[in-house]
């Protein structure tokens, strides 16, 4: 039997109500989460950061990791299951919670620290968390390296076992430095290092790479920067001349196996076809091994997955580009480590291996022209291989010779502005490191950046732009952040260059911030959405950023003018936390404030959000205009399922109120829950919302009983008596009414 522990040790840092959980989840999910909660599917949970996190037993897995955050006074959940969010399983945690809260409230108790270390006990036991890395993979070097200094490396090396060999690499990349008298310097071990990168290419590779840790791939030539011998430097770089000829040699195999070599393509489009459809078909296999539960697809589901013959079997252009583009990725950091290694070459004055390595290694990768015209796939829109050729221009930069320093600053300025991608953006910062130019000639640098980036603004030339300026010209802070405002409406990534102009403005005087703001709101109204990803405008992302930061500098009138302006510029835009700041600022301002403040409400009221406005007249304690709002309120649904309405999370939200509610409101909202509840009943048993029914219910007897001017508790019994005459036969509607003290049976 599992033992469930739950750490309720800050359990009052999360907000959570009853109301809120039947406000922001659709019924179906409700009912079907009560039922996980009552069967005590929530295996465990902690409070984290305003957050809870749990595990909930499921259908597919023997847990699923569920989170739960409020925001913008919103439940919202996100779980490991198939659904994603807003699930079952968020449900069964949200009531968990719930109850924990209650008894702790009740019993006054929290768990000790050996009730949280059983917890940790369990989660690894059910393979929630890794064990210490250092039990894992733990490496065995040979007896003989442990006990004596190897001299001779060459010989000892030749005397290993492959998986010897393959460990003592392992070793080496992470303490060289330990022993000065290990010098590697064979083939071998340049082949061993990136053959990791070099054996698993394709679509798996995301997995492998997680699983062995190959995203910090410690180079050969990571390595030789630790040694400090030079005479032993000098001796690896070119004895490692041959291990870096066969890993070209290993990278045009793998460019010949897959056909890129081929004239019309025919062999590259069948090396992945071949691949996607292994892939298509270990999908279907998989998933016809892991249905949902008959239930499921019995009711909403239809599995009839079918991979048809080879032979008939076509790759669509998308996936055979994200083949390539994977492919070339997988490449692009061996072969960076070429063109570094061929620049050692040319420090030390070994000219014919540079000349082989470019001409035998390289140079066919910069004249690669993928024959994929037919198949649709244009070579030049495969970024990754476009990011490989520029790599290699930018680093073996040096080996040409230039007439002067800006020559070479504009011949590197060039190749970005002819492909300004991240991975170039990177190599860019590595060559002016090592160029090192004068302060006037990396100015120029920047200016020529900064001048390319006002005609056509672009996400990663801002990236470059910002770590130049903010090692190398502070000064010219300013005229960046300008270009960067002015250009938004001009970008396609406005909405991440805006969040990095927040942070830089932080850094700056509060004067910086007062002179931008105007051009700031102007800008971030004029980006079209699609420039941008986010439920939220930029305009009013913009002014809750500059609201928090004169909030924070205790600047309050201007935080205050900035939500009055979002009042009258975007009224559909303020939301209920606008007034609760507004609230929280007006007390620090003169009563001059207090007009415009009311003004405000008044505008929000009639021309705000629906809901926003119905919960401003809940808080202003005008209960039965909030009532008659109901009716207006959307009837839409939050999730996949028509099982529940904005209006009925409006009448829960007034339920705590209902002393106050005038009785002809009260029989309104009495009519809209048995409207509700008639629409449940209709659904098929498996689809029917039982645990919201019998949520209904109980709404409807607390108004009921609260009537002022009649009987209450007669007109409830009524009521009721004739409802369970009809409806007594439904055992999971009884099962879930009993939960809430109401017996139905047949009278």
């Amino acid at each position: 039997m599992t033992i469930k522990q739950r750490d309720t040790s800050s359990i009052d840092d999360f907000p959570l109500n009853k109301a809120l959980v039947l406000e922001c989840f659709d019924a179906w999910t409700y009912t079907k989460g009560e039922g996980y909660f009552r069967a005590h599917a929530v295996v465990s949970w902690e409070s984290k950061e305003n957050r809870v996190l749990g595990k909930v037993e499921g259908s597919w897995s023997p847990y699923y990791k569920t989170e739960l955050r409020i925001k913008n006074n919103r439940l919202i959940g996100s779980c490991s299951c198939p659904v994603g969010s807003d699930c079952k399983h968020c449900v069964a945690l949200a009531l968990q919670w719930l109850e924990d809260k209650n008894n702790q409230t009740k019993k006054g108790r929290t768990p000790n620290a050996q009730q949280l270390k059983l917890v940790e006990e369990e989660s690894l036991l059910e393979g929630e968390l890794e064990p210490p890395r250092e039990f894992n993979d733990v490496l065995k070097i040979p007896l003989e390296l442990k006990r004596n200094p190897i001299q001779d490396i060459s010989v000892y090396l030749k005397s290993l076992t492959r998986s010897d060999l393959e460990n003592l690499t392992n070793f080496f990349m992470k303490a060289f430095t330990k022993n000065q008298k290990i010098i590697v310097f064979t083939p071998e071990f340049i082949l061993i290092t990136w053959r990791s990168h070099l054996t698993q290419l394709d679509d798996d590779f995301n997995e492998f790479k997680t699983k062995h840790g190959v995203n910090e791939v410690q180079s050969p030539l990571k390595i030789l920067e630790q040694i400090k011998d030079e005479s032993n430097g000098a001796q690896c770089v070119q004895a490692w001349f041959e291990g870096y000829a066969d890993l070209m040699n290993q990278i045009k195999t793998e460019c010949q196996l897959r056909g890129i070599f081929e004239a019309d393509g025919e062999e590259l489009y069948e090396y992945y076809k071949s691949e996607e459809y292994d892939r298509a078909k270990a999908e279907i296999e998989e998933n016809a091994s892991e249905r949902y539960e008959e239930s499921y697809r019995k009711w909403d589901y239809d599995y009839d997955d079918y991979l048809e013959p080879y032979e008939d079997f076509d790759l669509d252009t998308g996936t055979l580009k994200s083949y390539i583009e994977d492919f070339f990725k997988w490449i692009l950091d061996p072969v960076q480590d070429v063109c570094e290694y061929i620049l050692l070459l040319h420090q030390h004055n070994l000219e014919s291996h540079v000349k082989f390595l470019i001409t035998e290694g390289i140079q066919w990768l910069k004249d690669l022209m993928l024959p994929t015209e037919e198949l649709g796939v244009d070579p030049k829109n495969i970024s990754a291989l476009q990011d490989l050729k520029s790599v290699i221009d930018i680093k073996l930069s040096f080996l040409t010779t230039f007439s002067s320093e800006t020559d070479q600053l504009d011949f590197l300025f060039d190749l970005f502005a002819q492909n300004s991608s991240q991975q170039n953006s990177e190599v860019i910062l590595s060559q002016l490191h090592r160029l090192n130019p004068t302060e006037k000639n990396t100015k120029y640098f920047i200016k020529k950046i900064l001048e390319d980036f006002e005609r056509v603004p672009k996400w990663e030339k801002f990236v470059l732009l910002k770590r130049l300026i903010d090692k190398h010209a502070s000064v010219s802070i300013m005229s960046f952040l300008k270009a960067s405002i002015d250009s938004l409406s001009r970008n396609p990534d406005a909405g991440l260059v805006l969040k990095e102009v927040y942070g830089i403005l932080e850094g700056q005087p509060v004067d910086c911030t007062i002179e931008m703001e105007s051009s700031l709101l102007e800008s971030s109204l004029k980006v079209p959405q699609k420039n941008y990803d986010g439920s939220m405008s930029l305009y009013r992302e913009t002014v809750d950023w500059l609201v928090s930061y004169y909030f924070q500098k205790e600047m309050s009138e201007r935080a205050f003018n900035r939500l009055i302006e979002l009042v009258t510029k975007r009224p559909k835009a303020f939301e209920f936390r606008h007034y609760k700041l507004l609230k929280k600022l007006l007390p620090s301002l003169t009563d001059q404030k207090v007009p415009e403040f009311e003004s405000a409400i008044s505008i929000i009221l009639q021309k705000g959000d629906k809901d926003v406005a119905f919960r401003l007249l809940i808080t202003l304690g005008k209960f039965d205009n909030a009532c008659e709002r109901i009716k207006n309120l959307s009837t839409s649904t939050y999730s996949y399922f028509n099982h529940n309405t904005t209006q009925w999370g409006a009448i829960t939200q007034l339920i705590p109120h209902i002393s106050s509610i005038a009785d002809k409101n009260k029989e309104s909202m009495i009519k809209n829950l048995k409207a509700q509840i008639t629409n449940w009943l209709s659904h098929s048993s498996r689809n029917r919302p039982d645990a919201s029914i019998a949520e209904a219910i109980s709404q409807i007897r607390t108004i009921i009983i609260a009537f002022k001017t009649q009987n209450g508790e007669a007109l409830w019994q009524k009521w009721f008596k004739t409802f369970s005459n009809k409806h007594w036969r439904l055992r999971n509607l009884r099962t879930a009414l009993a939960t809430r003290g109401i017996e139905m049976k047949k009278t």
